[in-house]
């Protein structure tokens, strides 16, 4: 199944410009929704065109960074971020910076009063 020249919500108030997108089902019951521009997926509109129900889902599964948060969040119980690897990871932490201090939030709790 697939839809063409859908808009993707990006927040409420905005979109990003149509591209094309199919719904691919796999086995058992997992949706996958593929699109031509490389995006983030920031609503559940993303989904919800296809006639998908996030509802009826045991987990959902976005590729994202921080964006998702504001479309996602309310429908969902828990929110848990996985570090693949690729360009950054979301483990800020274990980043090797060059120039940077390694007296920064989350490598230490309270970088303004702990000492280095």
């Amino acid at each position: 199944m697939g839809i063409d020249g859908h808009d993707r919500v990006l927040e409420r108030g905005a979109e990003r410009p149509a591209d094309r997108r199919r719904h691919l089902r796999l086995a058992n019951d997992v949706d996958v929704i593929a699109a031509t521009l490389r995006t983030q997926t920031f609503h559940p509109d993303t989904y919800t065109q296809f006639g998908i129900d996030l509802a009826a889902k045991r987990y959902i599964l976005v590729k994202s960074s921080q964006h998702y948060r504001a479309g996602f969040g309310p429908i969902a119980a828990e929110i848990m971020h996985v570090a693949a690897p690729g360009a950054i990871t979301p483990d800020f932490a274990n980043i090797p910076y060059e120039k940077l201090s390694s007296h920064y939030w989350p490598r230490v709790e309270d970088p303004f009063t702990d000492s280095e």
